[in-house]
């Protein structure tokens, strides 16, 4: 089992998504696009760095169609920022946890069977 409380249990599928980001305390979106997902969280690039720290609650939009531009807010699942890939205040990659992980994992989960089938 995994100790160190910053990663993810669950195993990785490589995927590159586009992703939305909303930051709630500074009121900002952000794009990017996914590296990895996984059931619980997500490994996310950034196309400009934005300032958040790890442990900050945001909201994520996986667009695992690839189809959609616009983001709703019902569309955002709650997360937490676990780690980023600067000592700085401004981040480009990203690892989040999912809050639920249910609500993003289950179609994550979902989406991977489809295209095994």
């Amino acid at each position: 089992m995994n100790t160190n409380s910053d990663r993810r249990f669950d195993s990785r599928q490589a995927r590159q998504c586009p992703v939305k980001i909303f930051d709630p305390l500074r009121r900002r979106y952000a794009s990017g696009v996914s590296r990895n997902l996984s059931h619980g969280g997500a490994l996310i690039e950034l196309t400009s760095p934005i300032t958040i720290r790890a442990g900050e609650a945001v909201g994520v939009a996986v667009d695992l169609t690839g189809g959609r531009a616009v983001v709703r807010m019902t569309d955002l699942v709650a997360a937490t920022v676990v780690r980023r890939d600067t000592d700085d205040s401004r981040a480009r990659l990203i690892a989040v946890r999912y809050v639920c992980p249910q609500s993003m994992g289950q179609t994550v989960a979902a989406e991977a069977d489809r295209r095994a089938a």
